[in-house]
């Protein structure tokens, strides 16, 4: 049986979901064009799940990832890095 972890990330528009701790068990990323799809994303795809009882939604508006920004910017063909901020 699949957990509900990976039920979230089985749905179309979301590319990671992460168990975590405090208030919520999970955050999932979801990366759309618009915020149209958004709203369908959350209200038809994550919120009719069996287990999901509530959703918080946030925006994003900048990214100070440097892996996200440079994932962004580069080909396909070039590797990804990795790094940790100490």
């Amino acid at each position: 049986m699949q957990t509900l972890g990976g039920l979230i990330a089985d749905v179309q528009g979301v590319s990671e979901c992460y168990s975590v701790t405090g208030a919520w068990d999970f955050v999932a990323i979801v990366r759309i064009h618009s915020h149209d799809r958004l709203a369908s994303v959350v209200q038809s795809g994550i919120a009719q799940l069996p287990g999901v009882t509530r959703t918080q939604t946030m925006v994003a508006f900048e990214t100070f990832s440097q892996h996200d920004s440079r994932r962004c910017s580069r080909s396909a063909s070039e590797p990804t890095q990795r790094g940790v901020v100490r």
